[in-house]
């Protein structure tokens, strides 16, 4: 099981303990291992957008069909992972939707399946004064700590923000979109959800319209 480009960042095992799924650092790839035969990967998901050393979640739902994941994009996405095989890594998507204005940095079933909740935020920097100030000359001469923060955001998305502030010539630093939230959703299916009737709490199965 030595199939992941980075450093592996989560592995969850489906509901039925068949099946292992691992993600990494700066691979787009979820992957997902039948235990019974390790040598080679059943199935992968793509998630879009730019790869990230940031640790993006995924989830399973309780019956294990469907995987949903964010993105670096603030995009949220849900897989159906029945009959999905290593070559068709987006055969199937069934729904994508943005839903923060920065990474979606987790995104988690509730234990009946009825709500999702995501998170959204990131560890945010100004890079105008550390990589163009004159004393470190051209962007590709980093300092230690612009080592981290090309650590954090990865090597392109570093150099294109340098990139930007250099061509506008703006004063020292970038404008970001500071986003720390958690959100929680409601999905299209049957849930239960409890009712008051004549003082007396009770359990009431319905269905959110699709």
């Amino acid at each position: 099981m030595s199939r992941q480009m980075g450093g592996v960042t989560q592995v969850k095992f489906s509901p039925d303990g068949v099946y292992l799924y691992s993600a990494s650092r700066q691979d787009p790839l979820i992957r997902c291992w039948d235990i019974r035969n390790t040598a080679q990967v059943l199935a992968t998901v793509e998630r879009p957008g730019e790869t990230t050393n940031q640790r993006i979640r995924f989830d399973l739902s309780s019956n294990g069909r469907w995987l949903v994941t964010g993105d670096m994009n603030g995009d949220l996405s849900i897989f159906d992972l029945l009959n999905m095989s290593e070559s068709t890594t987006s055969d199937g998507l069934v729904t994508r939707v943005h839903c923060h204005e920065d990474i979606v940095s987790a995104a988690v079933f509730h234990p009946n399946d009825s709500r999702l909740a995501t998170s959204s935020g990131q560890r945010k920097y100004d890079l105008g004064p550390l990589l163009f100030d004159s004393d470190f000359g051209e962007p590709d001469k980093l300092s230690e700590l612009e080592d981290s923060i090309v650590d954090d955001l990865g090597p392109k998305a570093a150099k294109q923000a340098g990139t930007d502030l250099v061509q506008e010539q703006e004063a020292t630093s970038l404008t970001v979109t500071l986003e720390n939230s958690i959100r929680i959703w409601s999905l299209p299916g049957q849930y239960v959800w409890y009712v008051n009737d004549d003082q007396q709490w009770k359990q009431t199965t319905g269905s959110v319209p699709e």
